[in-house]
Order: C-alpha cells, then sequence, then structure tokens
C-alpha cells in the first residue's frame, strides 16, 4: 500500500474536483468543508466494494472516528476525493472524483463507477481532509466475448456472523484467498440486546446496547460487526454482492410481521431504519437506496458467459410462516395456501424472467433459506422448517416449475441462515426427500453464529437420501466454476470462541454441466 502524501493529496483534490463537477457531482464550500480536520483517522471502518459490474463497481466507506461510529465529526457534509489505479502504487491512475458524505446518511459514500476494463484488478483509496484510508483492491466482471470473458471464476459463499458468538477467523482465510467475488447471504448483524454479564468462553465478544430499534441502534450495531479487523480485511481485499436475511431487522420477520407480532405501524418504522442503515454500510448502488420500510434488493450481475448471480430477498415480501413457525408437520390448508407468497409476485416474476433469459453457463441463485425440503425429524413422521421454501410449498412448486419451464441452465442454489453446511440434490417432491433432484444446493455454515459447533452429523441425515454432506462446525463454502464443472469445498474451523484458528476443508463436491448431481472428491 503506497501512502499519499500532503502535497499528492492537494493535487489529486484538485483534479478530482474538475471531475466532480463534470460528473455533476459538484463541490461548494458553501456546503462542504474541504479540508475538515479530525480527531484521528476517519476511515476506522475501512472501505469495500461491491456489485462488480464488467465495466465498474461500487466503491464504500463511511467516515466515522470511532469503531461505533458515534463520535461527531467536524460537519455535517465533507467532501471526500477517491481515486482508483491500475496499481497498488497508483501510479496509473484512471479514475478520479469527489462525492460528498452527508450526516443524513451517516456519512457514508457510495462510488458507482463506470468505464472500467472487464475481468481486471483495480486498487481504490479515499481521502477527507489530510487523512488517507487504507487501500482496497475490487475485480471487474467479465463480459462477452474476446478479450473480457472468463472460463474460470471463484466466489465464497458467506453468512450468518454473530459477532457474540465468535471470532472471524474465517474472514481471515478468505482475506487471504484468491476470489473474484464474495457473496454474503444474509444476517451481517444480529439484532439482540448485548449480554450484560463479562465475556465468557462460550461468548466471548458482546454486543453494545438493548435490543436495536432505531435509526441510531442499526448505525451502532452495523459499525460494531464492520470494526472487526478481519472482516475489514476481507472487504478490502474482494468485492462483495450481499442480501439481507432477517436478523439485519428482526428476527423471523415476515414483511410487516415482527416476531413480536407489534403494530404495523411500528414495525413499519423500525424496518425503515434498518433498511437505511443497512444500505448506509454496505457497497450497494443508489438504485437500493431504501424508501422508507422499502428496498428492492433482488438483482442479477453477469459475468460473462459463463456465470449469472441472482440474489434473492426471501424476508421483505414473504407471508407469515405457517404452522407456528419452527420444524413442525404440515398443518394442512394454512400450510397449502395457494395465496401464501415466498418472494412476493413482482420480484417472483423479475426473477424467473431474468432467469429464463440467461446465456450463462451457470445459474448461481443467492438465497438465504433452505430450498431443498429436509425431514427435521429423525424417524417415522416428517417436520418440515416452516420459516425456509418447504414452509411455502405452493410457492415453491411455483418457483422450481418456473426453472423448469424456462430450461434454467444449470441452477446453482446457494444459501446461508441454518449455522451449518448441507451438500444437497433439490428434491422437486416438498413430502418426498427421495424424489428427483432439479437443482443442486450449497447450503454454507455461518462465520461464526452458534459458537463452535461439533463434527456429530445430524440425526436426520439417513431420512434425507437428498442430503449427500452435513456438518455443524463454523466456516464458508468456497466454489470454483469452469466449462465443465463446479467445485465446492466446505471450509471448516475447529473453534471461533478463540481468534487462532485455522480452517481445513472438511468436504468438497463437484457437479458436472448439465447434471443436478453432486459427486464427492
Amino acid at each position: 500500500m503506497s501512502p499519499m502524501t500532503r502535497r499528492s493529496l492537494v493535487r489529486a483534490g484538485a483534479a478530482g474536483a474538475l471531475v466532480a463537477v463534470s460528473a455533476g457531482f459538484p463541490v461548494s464550500p458553501a456546503v462542504a468543508r474541504t479540508r475538515p480536520r479530525f480527531t484521528g483517522s476517519p476511515f476506522a471502518l475501512g472501505v469495500a466494494s461491491g456489485d462488480p459490474s464488467s465495466d465498474g463497481a461500487v466503491l464504500w466507506t463511511r467516515l466515522t472516528t470511532d469503531t461505533l461510529g458515534v463520535d461527531p465529526l467536524p460537519a455535517p457534509r465533507i467532501a471526500v476525493r477517491w481515486e482508483v489505479a491500475e496499481d497498488e502504487g497508483f501510479r496509473r491512475v484512471v479514475r478520479r472524483g469527489v462525492e460528498i458524505a452527508d450526516e443524513r446518511s451517516a456519512h457514508s459514500v457510495h462510488v458507482e463507477l463506470r468505464g472500467l476494463r472487464p475481468h481486471r484488478e483495480y486498487w481504490y483509496r479515499f481521502a477527507a481532509g489530510d487523512e488517507v484510508s487504507p487501500v482496497g483492491r475490487t475485480r471487474t466482471a467479465p463480459g462477452f466475448g474476446f478479450g473480457g470473458g472468463a472460463d474460470d471464476l471463484a466466489f465464497a459463499v458467506t453468512s450468518c456472523q454473530n459477532y457474540e458468538a465468535g471470532y472471524y477467523a474465517a474472514w481471515r482465510d478468505i482475506a487471504a484467498q484468491d476470489l473474484d467475488v464474495v457473496l454474503h447471504l444474509g444476517d451481517y448483524i444480529y439484532e439482540g440486546a448485548g449480554k450484560s454479564d463479562p465475556p465468557t468462553a462460550t461468548t466471548p465478544r458482546r454486543h453494545v446496547g438493548p435490543e436495536i430499534t432505531t435509526l441510531f441502534d442499526y448505525r451502532r450495531r452495523l459499525a460494531l460487526y464492520r470494526s472487526d479487523p478481519d472482516l475489514l480485511a476481507a472487504h478490502a481485499a474482494h468485492p462483495f454482492v450481499v442480501i439481507w436475511d432477517d436478523h439485519e431487522v428482526d428476527n423471523n420477520y415476515a414483511g410487516l410481521i415482527s416476531q413480536d407480532d407489534d403494530p404495523v405501524a411500528v414495525f413499519s418504522a423500525r424496518r425503515a431504519a434498518a433498511y437505511q442503515a443497512y444500505y448506509e454500510h454496505m457497497p450497494l448502488r443508489r438504485a437500493q437506496v431504501n424508501r422508507g420500510p422499502n428496498l428492492q434488493l433482488d438483482r442479477t450481475l453477469q459475468y460473462g458467459d459463463l456465470a449469472q448471480f441472482t440474489m434473492l430477498d426471501t424476508r421483505q415480501y414473504r407471508a407469515n410462516q405457517a404452522c407456528g413457525d419452527g420444524n413442525k408437520e404440515p398443518c394442512g390448508a394454512e400450510w397449502e395456501d395457494p395465496s401464501r407468497t415466498f418472494l412476493g409476485d413482482e420480484q417472483e416474476r423479475r426473477v424467473l424472467r431474468s432467469l429464463g433469459r440467461s446465456r450463462a453457463r451457470w445459474n448461481v441463485i443467492g438465497n438465504q433459506i433452505p430450498l431443498t425440503a429436509i425431514d427435521q425429524q429423525a424417524g417415522p413422521g416428517q417436520k418440515l422448517y416452516m420459516d425456509g421454501w418447504a414452509g411455502y410449498p405452493v410457492a415453491r412448486d411455483r418457483f422450481l416449475q418456473g426453472l423448469e419451464d424456462r430450461k434454467v441452465r444449470n441452477p446453482l442454489v446457494v444459501t446461508g441462515d441454518v449455522h451449518a453446511s448441507w451438500a444437497c440434490e433439490v428434491n422437486r417432491d416438498v413430502r418426498d426427500p427421495a424424489s428427483r433432484a432439479t437443482a443442486v444446493e450449497l447450503i454454507g455454515t455461518s462465520i461464526s453464529s452458534g459458537g463452535d459447533g461439533t463434527d456429530v452429523p445430524s440425526a436426520v441425515l439417513p431420512d434425507n437420501p437428498q442430503v449427500k454432506f452435513q456438518r455443524s462446525r463454523r466456516g464458508w463454502v468456497k466454489v470454483a466454476l469452469d466449462r465443465r464443472e463446479a467445485r465446492a469445498e466446505f471450509r471448516h474451523l475447529p473453534y471461533v470462541t478463540r481468534p487462532d484458528a485455522t480452517p481445513k476443508v472438511d468436504a468438497a463436491f463437484t457437479v458436472q454441466d448439465g447434471t443436478p448431481k453432486l459427486q464427492r472428491v
């Protein structure tokens, strides 16, 4: 990382101001202090990039001098200079500009880059006043055809990182890997109150404050998580594509129905606060800015003709869980009610239309909650996970039928939520674990949620022939795609309650082009 001198910062700032004006980002001394003085580095939460395209990506930072994001800054509006280079030493700078960090958006900055070359590494950094951020690295997506395409790519599947439950050795491992992109499939934060007792061997870290419900609360909790050094390193090393699950707002919420059945107006205000804070802390495009309690987060990212990433939102539009939630026996009419939606009508149409038009060899579906219907009861009888797709059988059947009708090539579902690794062949019939496979699902375990975990396999495996592997350790999944096959490595940690864990590959599988079957290697 090559530091910027104060003199070069002044020159870059002047040049950047000209670029910003021409690009529609004028900077006026009347509305922004271009040389504020901070009490410490304002880049305590680091830098990040995300949502790569073939000609750009989103760059992110948030100005704050403390790791909870609560200390006051010297001005309500602060000019932040940024630059992008083809080399880590910033000798070949290809883009410069200025954005305004506004206190109404928690002094966050979202730069949408365009005009870069496909399938290339770039380095970026920010500056505010005399302070310079750490250097981040991003990578554009491949395009189509000669010179910009790709015959292989690698990505991480991650989710569920309860700060109190353990340390982030998985992120340290991810930061050191050669990856094109990182998928985060939800539960980036947890909303629960901080425990009042001191840290223990099983809960080594602590949240700050009560259960979060306000904009201030969500901002502070997100800042706490983003201050972790291993997560900071992973964000600086790779572009992320993020989607939420429930804990970014409230455990097991469904649409505008909270866990505790709060009045809709009360929960709507809480959801609006959570969605705003989430946008402020993620490398998302301006198209994802929330409108009150609504934010369209489902989207599609193209990686040439090798892969398409279709990111689902399985929280915002869904009907309430059936049968009282949890692992339950199907409860008849309520469970089978055809009006109960999982994605919402509009999102379902958008997603299936996009998948139907895909030209990609591999169609990666970023999903929060298992699509595979897994019998949760060992022995006779059947219990299904009512918070997952299996709890919405008509919507699940319609989605799988939509994939079949559109002849979607190689649907590869990647999922989080359940704090365990599962390698599955998605059973077509929700009531029959042995029914034919329609897709492969890689369910990644948690980064830290659930604590150290265990190597003891689940007792339900004999009842679920569609499940080819399961473990309850913490970690992540590394997926590599080429023209012939997908390869998945389940990388697990022996513990997370101490920070020094080293991962190992517990299992690896391949999926051949054109066949929804897992082969262990």
